[in-house]
């Protein structure tokens, strides 16, 4: 498939509630900021998305000298990354975060819930111990073999201070927001490197179950 944003939309695919999800060769095309892949965490009370298989993706922002926030934005659950090219600036090429499922004075009100639209959404909030035990957190997650801009060495400048590089290819970081680096742990939760044993999904039916 062929997602071509030029004046709306952030996400070719974005998911919650336990759903589970593979996105494989497809193009992505942008010119508005946002995610491009989105799996998005805990949202307005629902349960996080269970799993998802990223991978043989072409991801680019075409916005010239404009950054796209997130090439791939995994918010929870378990997940495979690899084999991705991503071209253009992104201010975070590959990254994780447990969205909404702690505490944020500020973002949400001490009341506990924000309004939008004159619609009260009531987000799971949790304290920063809680969010450690997070059920639908970020968990068996694997990065591998991504590029950005066709370049997979440290030595051939990827022009980004968020993108790390494991092994000559782009690697997974931590969002650094709300309690994320306190529980997301790298080679605990997320490994930057080959997910051992595993199989590509030829159906997107709970392909992740191990």
């Amino acid at each position: 498939n062929i997602y071509n944003f030029i004046t709306k939309g952030t996400h070719a695919v974005t998911a919650i509630n336990g759903v589970r999800f593979v996105f494989r060769h497809n193009s992505v095309i942008s010119r508005i900021t946002g995610a491009l892949v989105d799996a998005h965490g805990n949202f307005e009370n629902d349960r996080s998305n269970y799993s998802a298989e990223v991978y043989f993706n072409h991801l680019e922002n075409v916005n010239g000298s404009e950054y796209i926030a997130y090439g791939i934005y995994i918010r929870g659950g378990r997940s495979v990354i690899y084999g991705n090219a991503m071209v253009g600036r992104f201010s975070y090429p590959i990254v994780f975060t447990n969205y909404r499922s702690w505490t944020n004075n500020a973002r949400y009100p001490s009341t506990g819930y924000v309004v939008v639209n004159s619609v009260t959404y009531y987000p799971n909030l949790a304290s920063g111990a809680d969010a450690q035990s997070v059920s639908d957190g970020v968990n068996h997650s694997y990065c591998w073999n991504n590029t950005l801009n066709g370049r997979m060495r440290s030595t051939n400048n990827l022009q980004d201070s968020s993108t790390v590089l494991v092994n000559g290819t782009v690697g997974a970081i931590v969002l650094a927001r709300g309690y994320d680096t306190d529980h997301i742990k790298k080679d605990e939760d997320f490994y930057n490197s080959v997910k051992s044993g595993y199989t590509p999904s030829s159906t997107a039916r709970h392909s992740l179950n191990y």
